[in-house]
């Protein structure tokens, strides 16, 4: 999300972005859930932001986790 003016991104942010997802990938491999082998708070911390990039122009980035290919 842009404010203060923006009308782009800063690279590092997406960068960011991507090294965040990506971990967020390593907790959920052979797993449904973030942290532990049942649902916790951190699945539910987790819904909203990965949510709204599912329908943002940040959907690219969840290739990483919906094993989607990702775009560039």
């Amino acid at each position: 999300m842009l404010w203060g003016g923006r009308t782009k991104v800063d690279e590092s942010l997406k960068a960011g972005l991507r090294e965040g997802l990506t971990y967020l990938d390593i907790f959920l491999e052979g797993s449904p859930w973030v942290a532990g082998s049942n649902m916790t708070i951190a699945d539910f911390a987790c819904v909203t932001p990965v949510s709204s990039m599912a329908v943002s122009s940040y959907s690219c980035y969840l290739g990483i986790v919906y094993g989607r290919e990702e775009k560039q």
